[in-house]
């Protein structure tokens, strides 16, 4: 799903919202879309509200990190040896809580027992409201993506006396700055 929509890419160049040009307006949204992949690309998750259905090792530990957070909510958490997912290894809502960070799960007492994806958990998790520095930085993306699309590749653009730099990353280093706060760290 996007990260910023039309209207407020459209507010943010100053082009008037009521202003319809499909052409232009088709071109901004299919930036909206790259711009927010790769986003979730770089970030190594999603940001919306989805549900995943995701299977773990089970290291003898009473807690597993989720990929996608913050977790919202859980439909079923399974630990099963066998695969198989039956009722008789689905945990009771009571024997397990969501960190406080929503990152997490956490086992009440005891652990989840050592194997291989052993663990199966359907859940939700996501943003239904996309934090204001996440649109932003999308939106500011889009804008540069859009205003460059003619020189996609080009570093810098002499013109007469005057001289344009831009820098060559994917994505602008003020970005990636809000961007690591909300990278899916590797803990496994």
């Amino acid at each position: 799903m996007s990260l910023a929509t039309l209207t407020q890419v459209k507010d943010y160049m100053g082009i008037a919202v009521t202003r319809l040009n499909p052409e232009t307006d088709n071109l901004i949204s299919d930036v909206i879309d790259r711009i927010s992949t790769m986003i979730e690309t770089y970030c190594d998750r999603t940001f919306t509200s989805t549900e995943h259905t995701e299977y773990y090792d089970g290291m003898g530990v009473p807690y597993f990190y989720t990929n996608n957070y913050p977790i919202t909510s859980v439909s079923g958490i399974w630990d099963d040896m066998n695969w198989e997912w039956q009722d008789g290894t689905l945990l009771a809502a009571a024997d397990y809580r969501i960190s406080e960070d929503n990152r997490r799960i956490r086992k009440k007492s005891g652990y989840f027992m050592e194997s291989f994806e052993n663990i199966k958990i359907t859940y939700t998790a996501g943003y239904s409201t996309l934090p204001y520095d996440l649109s932003h930085v999308c939106i500011e993306e889009v804008v540069r993506v859009y205003k460059h699309k003619s020189d996609p590749g080009v570093y810098s653009k002499t013109v007469g006396n005057d001289s344009v730099e831009r820098n060559q990353l994917d994505l602008l280093p003020s970005t990636l700055v809000v961007l690591n706060n909300y990278r899916r760290l590797g803990i496994y």
